[in-house]
């Protein structure tokens, strides 16, 4: 298995014998393959497109690995039907030769289990080469490198997928994976949350009653886990649910999968079930007994449970209080039962306020206030700043979306700032988030509408959405090397690459004066196994270019981050696939599923682990 500290541990630093000398032959192939390719050094072109990872090239580094990550998988395009794959290091006494058939080939676990801690801090370098066995000549080849980072990556990531715009009971769910691991497991689905009894925006019935129910669900059941985030103990999410907007949480580990953590008291329940709370974050500087906060978005009305009030704020929610507030939804309306429940419940949740929960002073705000991100520390929310945004997002049809900073102050809030560098009204921002020692905001810019021809999205899925980062007290933002895909894979930018929703590892470590950093993303790029989603009566008619068949499935990416300590100079790294994403595992089985994977997270989740038997 791969090691799990934050730093590796070398076992060898020159002379290594973790690259076997004999050169390793796949199925099929013939026994005298390395004669037919001649020297090493000898190739020529057309070059191999190497799809993953992306190797350096001129002055462009390659990609940037952890040692405790995946294994590498190579995989490639290239005239031919015999390759060769030669791994070269510094610190091994011979070469990592392999010979096959395949254009796709991943280094066998246990050589890389063994040379990657003893390479950390240097690169590999890699040449593909190919021939056609029955007249060999001169190979094709290219030649590049990628980096092995001096510090490993933590935690586990747990993402949404999808497989239809319909909302059903089958047609999303969460799943996840622990650095390292070549699967994932099912982490939740909406028939698992034993949070309940979901109210309709006007607080009366439960939603599904005679509104707001999709098929499949019974009336006050969980209906969707998406945007979700997690607990700082990494034991359960808080996330979105279906209309209206409301909020549920549910334990991820494997003993209770789906159950309400025990510190969520029914007064608090109650504040969750509110309609129109858009998308949520929470600190370990307050998840402690006392202080367990949950900030959230927060759609205005006139009463807690009623019809959005067409404008959004912050607030926050303590997920301990004692307050006394009903949730229960009579099950007969004998005497106006429902009614009085309904007005005992919203005069609860009003006298409540301040105690409880409350709305953020937010002087200065020009529009609404969507998407917060808590910093670690607890003393800032970043957010996004934009003129229409009906569900607690930033609209498709929006004109406006930039970041700005809000100050916890002590659950009060105060005057919010523009993010210098991330509120520039040419472009939106959207999607911020504080990196582990909050000293970084990675997030996602797009052209505004107008920009280009075919700018013609709002502030969400858009197709030229790029992922930036920025130090949080502003400045210049820097572009992700990852936001392109490799050069020669055949995508075309004239619709883009739908990059979005950047979420850092829950570690950020300094080596020789540089602090390194990875953050997870997901884009529409080109992949293999790539598929449309059906549109919806609610797709926007021109998401994702207007393309009639659907939309394209989307994937997620790692891309590392480097931050020089003493200059400030932050260098990027190119995106690198996860090539397990799709591979769930259960009774340690196998199977490879089609989903567009969406909204990460990467925390340290006490999910179950994957344990793979059988392939």
């Amino acid at each position: 298995m791969p090691q799990t500290g934050e730093l590796p541990t070398p076992t060898c630093n020159a002379d290594c014998t973790d690259f076997p000398e004999a050169p390793i032959l796949d199925s099929g192939v013939p026994n005298d393959a390395p004669s037919l390719f001649g020297a090493p050094d000898a190739f020529a072109g057309p070059a191999p497109c190497v799809l993953e990872p992306e190797l350096s090239s001129g002055d462009s580094p390659g990609a940037l690995i952890p040692p405790n990550w995946l294994r590498p998988r190579f995989r490639f395009t290239a005239n031919g039907d015999l390759f060769e794959i030669r791994i070269q290091s510094p610190v091994q006494r011979h070469d990592l030769v392999a010979y096959t058939k395949s254009t796709t080939w991943t280094m066998p676990a246990e050589i890389w289990e063994k040379a990657a801690p003893n390479n950390a801090g240097k690169p590999m370098t890699v040449t593909i080469r190919a021939i056609r066995s029955n007249a060999p000549g001169m190979p094709s080849g290219v030649r590049g490198d990628i980096l092995i980072a001096p510090v490993n990556a933590v935690g586990s990531m747990v993402f949404w997928t999808v497989n239809s715009a319909a909302v059903g009971p089958d047609s999303s769910k969460l799943l996840g994976f622990s650095v390292g691991e070549e699967g994932v497991v099912e982490t939740l689905t909406p028939k698992r949350v034993q949070f309940t009894g979901v109210i309709h925006e006007e607080g009366r019935d439960l939603r599904g009653t005679y509104g707001g129910g999709k098929p499949g669900f019974n009336p006050g059941e969980v209906q969707c886990v998406g945007c979700h985030t997690s607990t700082p103990d990494g034991a359960a999410v808080v996330f979105t649910d279906d209309w209206p907007w409301n909020k549920a949480i549910a334990s991820v580990r494997q003993e209770d999968a789906g159950a309400i953590p025990s510190f969520l008291t029914p007064g608090a329940r109650a504040l969750l079930k509110m309609p129109w709370l858009g998308t949520q974050s929470m600190s370990p500087a307050h998840f402690t007994t006392g202080d367990r906060l949950l900030i959230t978005g927060y759609g205005t009305r006139t009463l807690p449970f009623s019809g959005y009030g067409g404008s959004d704020r912050l607030a926050w929610i303590d997920l301990e209080t004692t307050a006394a507030i009903d949730d229960t939804v009579p099950t007969v309306d004998t005497n106006d039962a429902l009614g009085q429940a309904q007005r005992a419940r919203n005069q609860a949740i009003q006298a409540a306020m301040g105690t409880a929960w409350g709305v953020f002073e937010m002087n200065g705000e020009p529009g609404n206030a969507v998407l917060p991100n808590f910093s670690h520390a607890g003393d800032r929310i970043v957010y996004v700043s934009t003129d229409v945004s009906p569900n607690g997002h930033p609209s498709y049809d929006a004109n406006r979306a930039d970041i700005y900073m809000l100050p916890f102050n002590g659950r009060r809030g105060g005057m919010v700032t523009p993010l210098q560098g991330a509120a520039d009204p040419n472009y939106y921002e959207y999607y911020p988030s504080f990196s582990a020692d909050d000293r970084l905001i990675a997030f996602t810019r797009a052209p505004r509408k107008g920009a280009c021809p075919r700018c013609v999205d709002g502030p969400y899925y858009h197709r030229y959405g790029e992922i930036h980062v920025i130090p949080s007290t502003g400045g210049t933002s820097t572009p992700l090397r990852a936001n392109q895909p490799v050069a020669c894979a055949g995508d075309d930018p004239e619709i883009g690459y739908v990059n979005s929703w950047p979420k850092w590892s829950p570690s950020a470590l300094s080596v020789d004066g540089k602090t390194y950093y990875f953050l997870i993303f997901s884009s529409a790029r080109k992949y293999e196994g790539q598929f449309t989603i059906p549109r919806s009566e609610h797709t926007p008619a021109t998401l994702d270019d207007g393309n009639p068949s659907g939309v394209r499935s989307s994937q997620l990416y790692m891309a590392g981050v480097v931050v020089d300590d003493a200059t400030g100079a932050i260098t990027t790294y190119p995106a690198v696939y996860l090539w397990n994403q799709n591979r769930i595992v259960n009774g340690g089985q196998v199977t490879t599923v089609q989903g567009s994977n969406l909204t990460p997270a990467w925390d340290k989740f006490q999910i179950p682990p994957v344990v793979i038997v059988v392939e």
